[in-house]
């Protein structure tokens, strides 16, 4: 959900429980999304989508549930982005490199490249639909 989103009780109800090494935190910004697993906030997505924090629990087998169920969240946001691109490219994962934090194994297990630029997700194109503009020709079958 938008991390401005009333239904999002984090930042006004209960503090954010994710920061970075640097002490950079989530924040309730215009663009910024948040994502809610079993209750908990297990990321803040920053506006412009390259910067990630995650928030995973320090115990199994919760972490791994949870680090399961945002990479699966992820992916979901990626393939329903309204905005035509075929991708997603994550540059930073709780302030560092994207592919040097523990979470990217989990993003990596559901579809993620690690890339120079960071963890890349390729999304097919949608299948046209008759009568929907979206999409060139080339697209259509």
């Amino acid at each position: 959900i938008s991390a401005t989103d009333p239904a999002n009780p984090y930042g006004v109800l209960i503090p954010w429980p994710m920061v970075t090494e640097e002490g950079r935190g989530a924040t309730r910004t215009a663009g910024a999304r948040v994502v809610i697993v079993n209750g908990r906030a297990a990321a803040w997505i920053g506006r412009g989508d390259r910067q990630l924090i995650a928030c995973l629990p320090d115990n199994e087998p919760e972490r791994s549930q949870i680090g399961r169920a945002l990479a699966r969240e992820l992916v979901e946001l990626a393939r329903r982005a309204p905005d035509g691109r075929r991708g997603w490219l994550i540059e930073e994962i709780n302030g560092r490199p994207a592919a040097q934090d523990p979470a990217s194994r989990f993003l990596i297990d559901a579809g993620f490249a690690a890339t120079a630029g960071g963890l890349q997700l390729r999304v097919p194109r949608r299948p046209a639909i008759a009568g929907d503009d979206r999409g060139d020709e080339s697209d259509r079958a």
